[in-house]
């Protein structure tokens, strides 16, 4: 994940872009120890919706001309009840009122699509708005915004509240900026994508998702502001809050939008190549010109070769018996494949990561949370040491081109596998007493291509107690090979898992499965220059032809 940088987006906001160079840093420093020395002091940003300065853009501004149109990844973090936990509520315009959300909870998230894609203009591109019945009851978000959905990028975001404000605490708007629900209901926050421009993996023009992820007010989140000014400061809002806790989304409303499909290829080398090929065949009687011909097929069919090649994770260094954990938001790569490994620091040792992680634990015997990083067959696929593991989280898996992914070994997590068989202080034991509950456990494997749309989706079983035979009962315990070459032509992969055990919030089932030898085979892609080449011949040949009957003449 990407943060903009902090430095272009406060100079772009405040009044700090009038300032000379020399002035800024000093400046920059001033406003972050006036901020932290007490809440006497009204803070460098924006005021509330409807005073002078204010940024806030009211949910019947002519301004916005589209609004979210669909939802996935919709997590619900604690203190949610069900009630609040309808994700189509915020599909459509704001209705600015305090029952029409959905709520995230604790840490939760939610990602939102438009039919289209959000393009960079002049000013804000879009707002996110929140539920608050006041000016100072500011529950938070962080925004992100990707292209592909795959790879997120945070806007650049500050908090000047100087301490913990209670569970119905008040916090100044004017000490919040980049941040979800700094205004009151009926009123958006807006976010300019010209703040991210230039950030890799981005396209400002193309943005097809945005991610709203819950702020834990308890100061145990920090913003982005720079070390070198006194930041990061650690975020305040209201909490604890329990029913509805933490972010309510109301809607996002899109300024600057684009109902066209994702930009194609320029068309000139295609046709180029087509009108070549098609002077080529018009000259089909002239021997020089086949051979060229035949030269140009073979060597434009070697271009297109297949690779076939396999992320085994035996390419990663890890000590014996030990596992990724970095501690800090990052990837890794194995093969053609690129992982997320997602970090959130609560304070707590070892806690908390979701996305990915690789292992070569081996441990199939130990219950609970604290073994969650061993493979229950015991080792990687094929008696290999290595293999990977995933959280949700949003664990995501990016190509390094579009290409056919051919097959995946899937086998369950030791803790959820005895979770599932035993049982324990979450979860039930799958059957039931009984023996006859028709429990499940699923994952769905869903493909994405280079737009971020689906291509098609595989489901697998990590766990199946749904026959009236219990003999067929059973949980995934060793390496089984899944086919996911009907997804088709994918740029990534994202992954959904659903459970006959769930609760109040959400699945109980521990929500980790195992992965090895994922085979990506690459598309054939004839190369440009080939391509190029056959326009110019066929050309060429046209031209050669037009002067020999010329000379005929």
């Amino acid at each position: 994940m990407h943060i903009a940088s902090p430095l272009r987006s406060i100079r772009r906001r405040t009044f700090l872009h009038r300032l000379q160079p020399a002035r800024l840093s000093a400046t920059l420093g001033l406003i972050g120890s006036l901020a932290v020395a007490g809440a006497a002091h009204a803070g460098p940003f924006a005021p509330a919706a409807g005073k002078p300065g204010s940024t806030a853009i009211g949910k019947d501004s002519p301004s916005f001309v589209q609004w979210a149109s669909g939802h996935q990844d919709y997590l619900p973090g604690p203190n949610v009840d069900a009630a609040w936990k309808t994700p189509e509520k915020a599909l459509g315009k704001a209705q600015g009122t305090s029952t029409d959300i959905v709520v995230l909870g604790d840490a939760g998230r939610i990602t939102l699509t438009f039919g289209g894609s959000i393009f960079n203009g002049a000013g804000a591109d879009f707002a996110v708005f929140e539920n608050s019945f006041n000016d100072t009851f500011l529950e938070l978000a962080w925004v992100e915004v990707s292209s592909n959905g795959v790879d997120f990028f945070r806007f650049a975001n500050y908090s000047f509240t100087p301490a913990a404000v209670g569970g119905f605490g008040s916090i100044d708007p004017t000490n919040i900026e980049g941040l979800a629900g700094k205004y009151r209901q009926g009123f958006g926050t807006p976010f300019d994508l010209d703040s991210l421009a230039g950030t890799p993996g981005l396209d400002v023009n193309n943005v097809r998702f945005v991610r709203l992820i819950d702020i834990v007010g308890r100061g145990g989140e920090f913003d982005s502001y720079p070390a070198a000014y006194g930041g990061p400061h650690a975020i305040y809002d209201p909490y604890p809050t329990t029913g509805s806790g933490g972010f309510d989304l109301d809607a996002v409303g899109v300024i600057h939008f684009s109902a066209s499909a994702m930009p194609v290829p320029e068309p000139g080398t295609w046709a180029l190549a087509g009108i070549g090929l098609l002077a080529l065949a018009a000259l089909r009687r002239r021997r020089a010109v086949r051979v060229s011909a035949a030269v140009l097929a073979t060597a434009m069919a070697s271009s297109a070769g297949a690779a076939t090649v396999v992320s085994t994770f035996d390419d990663l260094s890890l000590a014996p018996n030990s596992h990724f954990f970095p501690e800090a938001s990052t990837s890794f790569t194995s093969g053609a494949a690129r992982f997320n490994h997602d970090f959130a620091d609560y304070g707590i040792p070892g806690c908390c990561w979701s996305g990915w992680t690789h292992s070569n634990r081996v441990d199939t015997t130990t219950p609970g949370f604290e073994n969650q990083y061993s493979a229950y067959a015991g080792g990687g696929a094929g008696g290999s040491a290595h293999y990977a593991l995933a959280y949700l989280g949003a664990p995501a898996v990016r190509l390094e081109a579009p290409s056919v992914i051919d097959s995946v070994d899937v086998t369950n997590t030791t803790y959820t596998a005895l979770s599932m068989l035993q049982g324990d202080s979450f979860a039930k034991r799958f059957g039931g007493d009984s023996g006859n509950d028709a429990d499940f456990l699923k994952l769905t494997f869903v493909g994405l291509d280079l737009g971020g749309s689906e291509t098609g989706r595989v489901d697998f079983f990590l766990a199946d107690y749904r026959s009236a035979d219990n003999r067929l009962d059973h949980v995934v315990r060793d390496w089984t090979r899944v086919d996911l070459r009907a997804l088709g032509t994918v740029a990534a992969l994202r992954f959904e898992m659903s459970s006959s055990d769930v609760g109040a919030f959400g699945m109980n089932t521990p929500a980790y499965f195992a992965i090895d030898n994922l085979s990506v085979t690459a598309v054939p892609e004839v190369g440009s220059g080939w391509m190029a080449m056959a326009g110019l011949l066929g050309l060429s040949g046209c031209l050669g032809l037009r002067r020999q009957r010329r000379s005929a003449r």
